[in-house]
């Protein structure tokens, strides 16, 4: 049961009707993965720190689980993003 978990920053990849498709967002950039891409915080993305997109942790939960936006991905960031889901899963 997530509900009581701590509120966590994540990237929206994909919405249906119950569920949301997430790649974790992390502020602990001395931790990074493979896969890993940095972030940094500007006022569209709405990050405070700077930070990681796990594109290696990506999990579908419950729309309810989905509390808000805190903010977007400018276009830069989504094509870095979108080069990096093809990496990580071999999609070239």
């Amino acid at each position: 049961d997530l509900r009581r978990s701590k509120l966590r920053p994540a990237v929206v990849l994909a919405t249906t009707e119950a569920d949301v498709v997430v790649c974790f967002i992390t502020s602990q950039t001395s931790h990074r993965l493979t896969g890993d891409m940095r972030i940094k915080p500007t006022q569209i993305n709405g990050l405070k720190y700077p930070s990681l997109i796990r594109i290696g942790k990506i999990a579908t939960l419950s729309q309810v689980l989905a509390k808000g936006l805190i903010g977007r991905l400018g276009l830069s960031e989504m094509a870095v993003l979108d080069s990096g889901l093809k990496q990580f899963f071999q999609l070239l």
